[in-house]
């Protein structure tokens, strides 16, 4: 009986044996076995999913390492923001106010800021005579805090004050009366600026208007007295005027009335310049 030799099985030169032409044609056409290219498409699905599988076994293992670290961190970084935040404060008490701008740019580097950093940094800026950057400063204040009126007030005070630049002062006082500012002192405080810049166009009219309504919002302010005094006193209602004088000097202790203590005891004195 003649037996059958069974087939040769060959080799390539790395060791892997070599398909023969019916294997080949059933890899080809799917013929007694899974179609080649759902089976590719398999094998990448499942070394996405592997892929996955490891970067988030990995996020849980580093995870919790990285949540306890992160406070820390942080917590340092605002020990370090505050201990340069400090610096500034005595720098521009000593009246260093360059050495004050420069440690309030660190602090504000090392730890996000707040519109408090940028209003005390526009507080350094100006005082060093650089409006331009105390302006910047002050509008980032507002922008991260629409609600930072002193950064409102001081921003109007260089507009009216140093480059007689009314339009803007008034848009800033709108931005800020639109936000509905609910103390009293604030309110009468933008409503008195309001007023200086109708006197620095001379709508004297406007201006008493307006410093009758900063008077009602906060009778106890002799800031809008002392400029209602000079509106009347330009308007030539001088008995009207001796009267705002008078509540003028009798609050001349507060700080915002000091400028006009001088010119209020003249005039309750008859003086006339």
């Amino acid at each position: 009986m003649l037996r059958r030799r069974p087939a040769r099985t060959e080799w390539d030169s790395q060791g892997v044996p070599l398909l023969d032409s019916a294997a080949c044609l059933d890899l080809a056409t799917g013929v007694g076995g899974e179609d080649p290219a759902k089976k590719r498409a398999g094998l990448r699905a499942g070394s996405i999913r592997r892929r996955l599988v490891s970067s988030l076994l990995g996020l849980l293992l580093a995870g919790p390492a990285f949540l306890i670290a992160l406070p820390t961190l942080t917590y340092t970084q605002q020990m370090i923001a505050s201990y340069y935040s400090e610096r500034a404060s005595e720098s521009c008490e000593a009246g260093d106010f360059a050495g004050c701008v420069a440690y309030w740019r660190r602090s504000i580097q090392i730890a996000p800021a707040t519109a408090d950093s940028y209003y005390e940094l526009g507080r350094a800026y100006e005082r060093s005579g650089a409006d331009q950057s105390a302006l910047a400063m002050y509008e980032q204040a507002i922008n991260m805090n629409p609600q930072r009126y002193d950064a409102y007030l001081a921003a109007t005070e260089i507009y009216i004050t140093k480059r007689k630049n009314y339009q803007s002062a008034s848009s800033l006082i709108e931005a800020a009366l639109r936000q509905r500012p609910g103390g009293a002192r604030v309110r009468s405080a933008l409503y008195a600026n309001l007023s200086r810049v109708d006197i620095g166009v001379a709508n004297w009219d406007q201006a008493q208007r307006n410093l009758r309504q900063a008077i009602q919002i906060d009778p106890t302010s002799g800031f809008p007295h002392c400029l209602l005094a000079e509106v009347l006193q330009a308007q030539s209602k001088a008995d009207w005027a001796l009267s705002e004088w008078g509540l003028c000097a009798a609050m001349s202790n507060q700080i915002e009335v000091a400028p006009w203590r001088i010119s209020a005891e003249r005039r309750l004195s008859g003086f006339h310049p």
